[in-house]
């Protein structure tokens, strides 16, 4: 049997992939959850609706060798309208890539080779949140530039990450000094305002109900003002309910709570798999701002999880100030906009590599001059 390409759009046909796709993982250097068909499965069922799927295997003698999880995806770029093919992720993905073991250019190739034949289907991929240096980021770099592929490399999110195998004391003392002070004098006012304590739930009941507790305090805490909060929208409360499930099952999930007195203050929502923690929500409840309910939780978390053993503690996301508090090891992403031969596609990419970069550094020059108008400077 020869090694067969297939585009997947079924959902159906999807979902049969799920053994084989997770095999494959396996071999990949650093399976992630958010890699896991599980994820894709539960991401697809929340927020696919407007959405064609794009999955593109490669297989040889029935055994899976590399996929590439892709959709396609309606969009407005700056008015014009256009098919987008892109990863299926969102902003709850906290990184994405191929499924290529080994990083085998020669695959990666065939993959591509065999996108690009469908390019009718769509005009321009971009491609978000593929990590900088990771194990597969100079072939994919190599093959778009052997190919004379028309592309535009952007920087994305920069995710800090703590590296626990150094221990609690060493990971103690790589926090900054204000965050150090500021954990101190929070705990020392917990302790005298109110018994605190940390709540840890990974059975399947203890987890479910504080799923609930999850969505409570992420309510009232800032995002629920802007309506950002875990359970904002009935596609993020579908998603959360359904990968809660697919962790249960396979023995990942862990949820900690921040308990003040009778009342749960803060949480965080995390996976927990081969040492690696990623925590994918949290929130703290604004009644106990005083306290720094989230400060504390997570400091507290982290000293479990050294205790523990445990290797990494990715913060994903994108960089924050806060996050600048607890480690200063950051990863950097590109977002990679891909474009055809296409009429549309060429136009997208004069658009995309020159049009609108100048008109950029048009406006950032014209606004330090009219600053300087509106206050009356020569």
């Amino acid at each position: 049997m020869t090694a067969e390409i297939k585009i997947i759009s079924d959902y159906r046909e999807f979902r049969a992939l799920s053994s084989e796709w997770n095999r494959l993982l396996e071999q990949c250097p650093s399976p992630g959850v958010w890699q896991r068909h599980e994820w894709y499965d539960c991401w697809w069922q929340a927020f696919g609706a407007n959405a064609q799927m794009f999955v593109v295997t490669l297989t040889n003698e029935g055994r899976s060798e590399a996929i590439l999880p892709l959709m396609i995806v309606p969009m407005r770029i700056k008015g014009v309208r256009q098919r987008t093919l892109r990863f299926i992720e969102n902003g709850i993905t906290p990184r994405s890539s191929f499924l290529n073991p080994e990083n085998s250019a020669t695959n990666l190739a065939i993959l591509w080779e065999e996108v690009f034949k469908h390019s009718s289907r769509w005009d321009l991929a971009v491609l978000a949140n593929f990590e900088q240096g990771n194990t597969g980021y100079d072939e994919w770099l190599s093959l778009l530039r052997e190919r004379n592929t028309r592309f535009v490399e952007l920087p994305e999110r920069i995710s800090p990450y703590l590296n626990l195998t150094v221990g609690w004391e060493a990971v103690l003392g790589g926090f900054g000094r204000n965050l150090r002070r500021n954990l101190n004098r929070a705990k020392t006012r917990l302790s005298k305002e109110a018994s605190f304590e940390l709540v840890e739930c990974v059975s399947s009941g203890d987890v479910r109900a504080a799923l609930q507790h999850c969505y409570d305090i992420s309510k009232v805490s800032w995002k629920g003002q802007q309506g950002a909060d875990m359970g904002g929208s009935e596609q993020r409360t579908q998603f959360y309910d359904l990968i809660t499930e697919a962790a249960i099952a396979n023995g990942w999930i862990n949820i900690w709570l921040l308990k003040i007195g009778e009342r749960y203050a803060a949480f965080e929502y995390a996976f927990e798999s081969n040492g690696y923690v990623l925590p994918i929500a949290a929130d703290y409840d604004p009644e106990f701002r005083q306290s720094s309910p989230g400060t504390v939780l997570r400091s507290l978390v982290l000293e479990r999880l050294c205790q523990r053993g445990m290797s990494t503690y990715d913060f994903a996301g994108t960089i924050y100030d806060y996050k600048l508090f607890w480690t200063k090891k950051l990863r950097p992403h590109s977002q990679f906009w891909i474009f055809h031969s296409g009429l549309k596609s060429r136009l997208l990419y004069q658009l995309k590599s020159r049009v609108f970069p100048a008109l950029e550094r048009m406006k950032a020059k014209k606004a330090p001059q009219e600053e300087a108008e509106a206050n009356g400077d020569e």
